[in-house]
């Protein structure tokens, strides 16, 4: 009776390693769920930090007789292909010369500052005169709050600095 009852005992019963060993993998599977969402609210916390501080960044025009290191980079450089009243039509730098011409129309109100680069006023006469805006001529444009998506469609331009 007793070989049986000890034999019933083996039979059922696990080795005290094997309770262990399940014991630590339960614990490594509880372990690894609660650094995985540490990992996540880590990795989500550092998005939204970068969000948040790319939306805040500053939009600094540069001043009419100095551009310092804090100005901001202009949205657009290129050369004016076209002046319309309201309006003047950019083709940026940056294109090839053997690809297919794209321009950038952009709006001009009141409130445009226009400079050169050095300083001198700018008057949107459309012309070839008076200082005014010149086909062919080269521009740095920064929109309303240094962003497109501020600045609207087609955007408005809050500075537009004339390199002579």
């Amino acid at each position: 009776m007793i070989i049986s009852d000890l034999g019933h005992l083996a039979w059922h019963h696990k080795p005290a390693f094997v309770i262990k060993q399940k014991t630590i993998e339960l614990l490594v599977g509880e372990n690894m769920k609660i650094i995985s969402l540490a990992v996540m609210l880590l990795l989500t916390t550092l998005f939204l930090c970068h969000t948040v501080k790319a939306e805040d960044k500053k939009c600094i025009l540069p001043d009419p007789d100095y551009r310092g290191p804090e100005t901001s980079e202009p949205n657009l450089k290129g050369t004016i292909a076209k002046i319309q009243p309201g309006f003047i039509e950019i083709k940026p730098l940056s294109q090839k010369s053997h690809s297919r011409s794209i321009l950038i129309r952009i709006r001009i109100n009141k409130e445009t500052g226009m400079y050169t680069q050095f300083g001198g006023g700018v008057n949107f006469t459309g012309g070839d005169y008076k200082g005014g805006l010149r086909l062919g001529e080269t521009v740095n444009i920064w929109y309303v709050g240094c962003d497109t998506k501020k600045a609207g469609s087609p955007p408005l331009a809050a500075y537009i600095e004339a390199v002579r």
